[in-house]
C-alpha cells in the first residue's frame, strides 16, 4: 500500500493497539490488499493448515497482525486462531514438510487433505473464530497460529467487487518491559 496510506494504518495501531498486544514501540509495519480465490485442489500443502506471521522472535519483541474485511458477503469467511495438539518439535516438522512436500506425499505423511482449513484437526484445536464483517478490522498476534476461515470455497471470487478482498498488516514491536 501506498506510504501515506501505512502511515495511517500504523498511526492507529500505535494510538490503540499496540500496548494492547504488548508492544511498546514500532520497528517496522507493512499492508497489502490480499484476495483469496483459489480453488481447494490448487492449493499448495502449506495453505492446507493453518500459520504464524512469524515463527522466531526475538524475546524483546513482538509481533502483531491484523486484518481488514473489506467484502459484505460473510460467507466467504472471517479468521479462525487455533491452539498446537503435537509438540512444538512436531509442529515445527509439520510447517516445513508443508513447504517443502509436494500434496500426496504430505497427505500420506499427515492425513491432512487438499482443501481451506475448517476446525480442528489432529495437529491443531480452533480455539476462537472472528468472524467477517463489512469494515471490521481485527488485530491479533502474528505469533498465534491463525486461517483464513474459508467454509464456503465454492463463493469465493477474484473479482475484487465480489470475492474475498482484505487488508493486511505486519507490525514488529519492542516489547513493554515486564
Amino acid at each position: 500500500m501506498p506510504a501515506e496510506f501505512s502511515g495511517r494504518l500504523d498511526d492507529f495501531f500505535r494510538q490503540h493497539i499496540r500496548h494492547r498486544l504488548g508492544g511498546r514501540r514500532t520497528l517496522t509495519m507493512s499492508c497489502r490488499l490480499s484476495m483469496v480465490g483459489f480453488a481447494p485442489h490448487e492449493l499448495a500443502p502449506r495453505q492446507w493448515s493453518c500459520h504464524r506471521d512469524l515463527n522466531d522472535v526475538h524475546p524483546q519483541q513482538c509481533i502483531a497482525a491484523s486484518v481488514l474485511y473489506l467484502f459484505h458477503d460473510s460467507a466467504l469467511g472471517g479468521t479462525s486462531f487455533y491452539r498446537p495438539r503435537k509438540s512444538p518439535a512436531e509442529i515445527d516438522r509439520l510447517v516445513r514438510d508443508a513447504v517443502s512436500m509436494d500434496g500426496p506425499a504430505f497427505t500420506r505423511r499427515y492425513g491432512i487433505a487438499p482443501g481451506y482449513m475448517a476446525g480442528s484437526n489432529e495437529f491443531f484445536e480452533c480455539v476462537c473464530s472472528a468472524p467477517a464483517r463489512w469494515n471490521r478490522m481485527v488485530f491479533y498476534d502474528g505469533t498465534v497460529f491463525h486461517s483464513g476461515d474459508i467454509g464456503r470455497p465454492d463463493a469465493l471470487s477474484t473479482d475484487p467487487l465480489t470475492g474475498r478482498l482484505t487488508l493486511n498488516g505486519f507490525f514488529s514491536c519492542s516489547r513493554v518491559a515486564s
